[in-house]
């Protein structure tokens, strides 16, 4: 029975010193010897990468769900997707940070249904207004700049 366990990690896999520590007078008090302990590090690497590996899939599968929804929404989804997303791309880049839209990325945050939905409605609250041209009743035939010289200069 060793003194000190020496185990080896598979690539990507660092040495929980603490866990071993922790492990070392337990297996020693079975008598383990190296080779046994490792066996378990073994079972517990492959048992960890598998569930990790669950959960990636499950992620994926719920984000795959998500973007889905968006794109089936009968208010901001189908045809004026698109157009939609662009006005929150619009919104994200004037008033978000680059740090925030790489968080809403790492987070998938961006593809959670109500969060874009709300976006939307924000980015098309906050779109910029369009020129409404001024009606025809001001006696010049509706022309902007003959109203506009006829407020400033008077009667042209």
């Amino acid at each position: 029975m060793p003194e000190r366990y020496e185990l080896t990690m598979p690539e990507g896999w660092g040495l929980d010193e603490d866990g071993l520590a922790e492990l070392t007078p337990i297996m020693q008090g079975l008598g383990a010897s190296n080779e046994q302990v490792q066996a378990i590090a073994d079972l517990y690497v492959r048992r960890l990468s598998a569930a990790r590996e669950a959960q990636l899939a499950a992620d994926a599968a719920t984000v795959k769900a998500w973007q889905d929804e968006i794109v089936q929404d009968p208010e901001i989804g189908g045809p004026a997707l698109e157009e939609n997303l662009a006005a929150v791309s619009r919104v994200l880049a004037r008033y978000a940070g680059d740090e925030f839209v790489g968080w809403m990325k790492d987070t998938n945050l961006g593809n959670y249904p109500p969060f874009v939905k709300a976006m939307v409605k924000m980015a098309k609250d906050l779109s910029d207004d369009g020129f409404i041209p001024g009606g025809r009743g001001g006696g010049m035939g509706g022309d902007p700049m003959k109203e506009a010289a006829n407020l400033i200069y008077g009667k042209i």
